[in-house]
């Protein structure tokens, strides 16, 4: 299935019309009380590193040897604002909606974090979200869109 970071030829075959229809899981035991001390421990993990305004979740692949959250704080777009859209100023990998962000919004905000970082450390920042849709004003479609930055 091609299992990398962020990544599986799952995707790749669901575009292309397929879908899983069964699959077997190999589990182990473990006490309730070992759960649930695992899930609290996620929870306050979480809580500390990521923001809990609404966010489509980690917007960027960290590129390799580095991480795209350090690459944008270090371009100085951490807090930095588009509309209603904003770069969270707890993890800067989170585009955070205050309210009213629009998708044109986020879709200029990672456009102009790709360009950022791509003009200070010429380095491509890859989507980890996934663009649905069509978007108005591209004719090359969001994911080109996003490319261009």
């Amino acid at each position: 299935l091609g299992f990398g970071y962020r990544t599986s030829h799952l995707a790749d075959l669901s575009r292309q019309g397929w879908i899983i229809l069964e699959a077997t899981l190999l589990l182990h035991r473990e006490s309730m009380a070992g759960i649930q001390e695992r899930i609290a421990h996620y929870r306050e993990q979480r809580k500390k590193t990521q923001p809990r305004k609404p966010s489509a979740g980690s917007v960027f692949k960290n590129p390799p040897g580095d991480y795209a959250g350090r690459l944008i704080e270090g371009v100085g777009l951490k807090g930095y604002r588009l509309g209603d859209a904003q770069v969270s100023e707890k993890h800067a990998n989170f585009i955070v909606n205050l309210g009213q962000a629009r998708a044109r919004d986020i879709l200029d905000l990672i456009g102009l974090i790709q360009a950022r970082v791509r003009q200070e450390h010429d380095i491509q920042l890859e989507l980890e979200i996934q663009l649905v849709g069509e978007w108005p004003g591209t004719t090359a479609g969001a994911e080109e869109r996003t490319k261009r930055g």
